[in-house]
C-alpha cells in the first residue's frame, strides 16, 4: 500500500518503507516495524533471486531488485541449492545451443561467399595470357572451272 514512489510492505518479516525517485531506479529500504525472531529466520532463507546468463557466458546472480549479491555467505548458499544447479544448466545450454547456431550461420556464410581474388593474383593471371597473334591469311586459290561454274550459275 503507498502512494507513487512510497510503498509500506507488511509481512512475516516484519514491515519495510519502501521509497524511490520513479524513471530513475533510485530506491530506499528501511525496516519500519518488527516481525517475530523465527519468522524472520525462516524467510531469510526463502531469499528471492534470479538467475541470469550475460553475453560472454557467465552466470548472474541478482535480488528482487536486479542489484547483484555480493554477499560470500549468500552466494555460496544459493550456488549450493538444487533449483540454482538446475537453472544455472538450462541457461548454460541454451547459451551453447545459441552460440552453435551463431557459429554454423558464419560459418555457412563463409561456404557461400565467392572467393576473394586479391590483386597480386590478377596481375599473376594476366602475365600468364599470351596475345592472339593475328596474321592475315591467304584466300584459297578457285580453280578457273569453279570459277566457270559460279559464273554460269549467276546467269
Amino acid at each position: 500500500m503507498g502512494p507513487g514512489g512510497a510503498l509500506v510492505n507488511i509481512g512475516p518479516r516484519g514491515a519495510y518503507l519502501n521509497t524511490g525517485l520513479p524513471g530513475t531506479g533510485l530506491y530506499d529500504r528501511q525496516r519500519i516495524g518488527g516481525g517475530s525472531a523465527p519468522a524472520r529466520a525462516a524467510a531469510s532463507s526463502d531469499l528471492e533471486i534470479r538467475v541470469g546468463i550475460d553475453d560472454e557466458g557467465r552466470i548472474s546472480i541478482k535480488d528482487s531488485f536486479g542489484d547483484a549479491i555480493t554477499r560470500a555467505s549468500a552466494l555460496a548458499r544459493i550456488r549450493r541449492a538444487a533449483s540454482f544447479k538446475e537453472e544455472a544448466s538450462r541457461l548454460t545450454a541454451e547459451f551453447q545451443r545459441e552460440r552453435e547456431a551463431k557459429n554454423v550461420a558464419f560459418i555457412d556464410i563463409h561456404r557461400r561467399s565467392p572467393a576473394l581474388v586479391c590483386e597480386i593474383a590478377i596481375q599473376a593471371s594476366l602475365r600468364d595470357l599470351m596475345p592472339e597473334v593475328c596474321a592475315p591469311r591467304p584466300f584459297p586459290s578457285i580453280s578457273r572451272s569453279a570459277t566457270n561454274m559460279i559464273s554460269k550459275g549467276a546467269s
